[in-house]
């Protein structure tokens, strides 16, 4: 596995919370070969979560892109960025022109694919813990912003 790359199996917790994250307004985003998920991401239009209880508010009319994660055996295959491009594509079509997303800095994968849609970069942070809150997760790797305004969705993978 590539360095940087986040590891996003689903587990059996996980597969139980997918109700209660739709039911907050989540979206997931999904792609299979034949009956096998190949790929999925996430949704989200009011806020993301950076660190435990820090929310940042998202502005009306924009969505943001998180935990996406394509199966090891189908990398390669230009899977993310056509999810990404479906996503811009949805998200403009429903009023949701502003699309932001990030990634560990050190995964190039992600940030080849975040390009190929046409996103352009917006700044970079890094969280860090600084006490020792139970709710606090350890998050010291610098992480990366990108965003893009879709007024027509036009972008195109090449």
């Amino acid at each position: 596995m590539q360095s940087g790359t986040p590891r996003y199996e689903l587990s059996e917790r996980q597969i139980a919370n997918i109700p209660r994250l739709l039911a907050e307004g989540k979206m997931c985003i999904s792609g299979w070969c034949q009956d096998e998920l190949v790929f999925y991401g996430w949704l989200q239009f009011k806020y993301r979560q950076l660190i435990g209880s820090t929310l940042v508010s998202l502005p009306q009319g924009s969505a943001f892109i998180y935990r996406c994660f394509t199966r090891e055996e189908y990398r390669g295959n230009k899977i993310y960025p056509a999810a990404l491009c479906y996503a811009e594509h949805w998200l403009a079509e429903h009023g949701h022109h502003t699309v932001f997303i990030d990634h560990v800095a050190d995964n190039t994968a992600s940030q080849r694919a975040i390009l190929a849609v046409g996103m352009q970069p917006i700044g970079q942070y890094r969280l860090i813990k600084i006490l020792d809150w139970r709710w606090a997760r350890y998050g010291d790797d610098l992480r990366r912003g990108w965003g893009v305004y879709t007024p027509n969705a036009g972008h195109h993978l090449a």
